[in-house]
């Protein structure tokens, strides 16, 4: 009896972490603009924010970034550090696109937003165009 309930404690540690793990470590979350899905990492922390997609080599077509800050602000995106080329969309309270720009390898010039925003979607250069992604679209999160 007593290795039964052992057993069994052993089978509920393991439920309850495996689908903590799951829920921990599974990185993309699916967004939807104009019935298109992508696949975008969260960056919703100072640490995440400052590092986007540094470091990178590649990124795969249909993924990105978005990037949740606390407050709408005008925003500065660039690139340092950062290796592939990307679009950025920089998204009102309201989750509407106000700007789309494009972002070069290593630039550190970067652009800024036109408005105060208070997400930003970085994808690979191109997404957007070839989603027929506008301004004006809303971004389903």
């Amino acid at each position: 009896m007593k290795m039964m309930y052992i057993l069994f404690y052993i089978f509920i540690v393991y439920i309850m972490t495996s689908s903590t793990i799951k829920k921990r470590y599974n990185k993309y979350k699916k967004i939807k603009i104009n019935k298109k899905t992508l696949s975008v990492e969260i960056a919703n922390t100072k640490l995440k924010r400052t590092r986007g997609l540094m470091y990178r080599r590649k990124i795969k077509n249909g993924n990105g970034m978005l990037f949740i800050f606390p407050r709408k602000s005008i925003k500065h995106f660039w690139m340092k550090n950062t290796y592939i080329p990307l679009s950025v969309a920089f998204i009102d309270n309201k989750k509407i696109i106000s700007q789309i720009d494009h972002l070069y390898p290593l630039d550190l010039n970067g652009v800024y937003s036109k408005e105060k925003v208070r997400y930003v979607l970085e994808v690979p250069m191109g997404w957007f165009d070839k989603n027929n992604v506008k301004i004006g679209d809303k971004v389903l999160f």
